[in-house]
């Protein structure tokens, strides 16, 4: 049913909970199927007051289990029998225990939400191919004498123009996936970036519902960026996006806000000083890092979450009507020149129904997750 080949149950989301707090949110991933233009929600059920039925640390399809809706979801079984692989010739399977239907109760509630996407999970090859989270034992902070450096590490990858369906790769831009690692800002710990004169785009995931969504993108911003101008379906969106300036700059939060509510936004900040701030953010089209997803130095180290950090933020890059059973591609063309690496960080996208975004004051706000 998907279209991708996921090597193991552990595979399903991201390996070791990589940089996900679970026990604020679930790891989740979105993946395209083999029925064009639809999407699978695969979640691992971690946020033990959103249990339901459900059991802790095992693996559900179409899941959402929350304030608003109450879906159960179809159970994937975490083993089949002691030593026993469910692999075949073409692909690996898993037991589950109910049919998975994509119906108007998955349409309708299941994915009226923000749906975040790690774009090492939006290519299918990289998981097909097993270069997604490729590393081996704990190797991503100790060494380990059974395998070698780039075993424990992982490997980078760089993919050349014609190589990932749905992306080309233009201008002699070089398109890289660094492998995962605890102290990247990074979701997942992974993150992709493209370098020099390029001019990238690539097909976004469909959504379930015709509406209006925000497409936002998660990056680090570092002095080694660059700048591109977006593009969706074609047309230029907004201004070129600067991907040196974080939310230290006098045009987000600024300096002086930020030096005095960076390490308190999860300790000191109430929730309506938070709400406050997020809808300020809104407004000028950019969000907090995921407060659900932090970094670590060493295995020692308390770690930051994104929501923390000034480097990492979202930031919208269109508000556009979107219907389903179609295709639709970003596109970011470089538009600087001798500014670092040159280099732009797509680490994961979010698809935002406006039932999620557009909420007023007197509904239900989105969450800082």
């Amino acid at each position: 049913m998907l279209n991708r080949n996921v090597h193991g149950y552990n595979l399903l989301t991201v390996l070791e909970d990589i940089g996900i707090d679970t026990q604020k949110m679930n790891p989740t991933e979105w993946y395209g199927t083999l029925m064009p233009h639809t999407l699978m929600k695969v979640e691992k059920l971690t946020v033990r007051k959103f249990q339901g039925q459900g059991v802790l640390t095992d693996r559900y399809i179409n899941r959402r289990y929350d304030n608003q809706y109450q879906v159960e979801g179809v159970h994937i079984q975490p083993t089949i029998g002691d030593g026993y692989r469910g692999e075949a010739l073409n692909g690996c399977y898993f037991y589950v225990d109910d049919l998975v239907v994509y119906d108007d109760k998955v349409i309708n509630e299941v994915m009226n939400c923000r749906m975040r996407m790690d774009l090492s999970a939006v290519f299918p090859e990289l998981m097909t191919n097993n270069m997604r989270m490729n590393y081996k034992g704990n190797g991503l902070y100790t060494d380990d004498a059974r395998y070698s450096h780039e075993e424990l590490l992982g490997t980078c990858y760089f993919f050349p123009n014609g190589y990932l369906d749905g992306v080309t790769v233009g201008n002699n831009g070089y398109f890289v996936y660094r492998r995962p690692r605890y102290g990247y800002w990074s979701y997942s710990g992974d993150e992709f970036v493209c370098n020099g004169d390029f001019d990238l785009s690539f097909r976004i995931p469909p959504v379930p519902t015709e509406g209006d969504y925000q497409i936002r993108l998660g990056y680090a911003a570092m002095s080694i960026r660059g700048i591109a101008q977006v593009y969706f379906d074609g047309e230029p969106q907004g201004i070129p996006l600067d991907m040196r300036r974080d939310l230290r700059d006098e045009s987000l939060l600024g300096s002086a806000y930020w030096g005095s509510h960076d390490n308190e936004y999860n300790t000191t900040m109430t929730e309506d000083e938070k709400l406050e701030e997020r809808k300020d953010l809104k407004n000028k089209g950019f969000y907090r890092g995921a407060n659900g997803a932090f970094r670590k130095g060493s295995p020692s180290d308390a770690g930051q979450y994104f929501a923390e950090i000034y480097a990492t933020l979202r930031i919208v890059l269109c508000t556009v009507h979107i219907k389903p059973g179609e295709n639709h591609y970003l596109r970011f063309r470089c538009v600087s020149e001798g500014l670092g690496n040159n280099e732009i960080m797509l680490d994961y996208l979010e698809l935002v129904p406006k039932s999620v975004y557009g909420v007023t004051d007197e509904g239900v706000q989105e969450d800082d997750l």
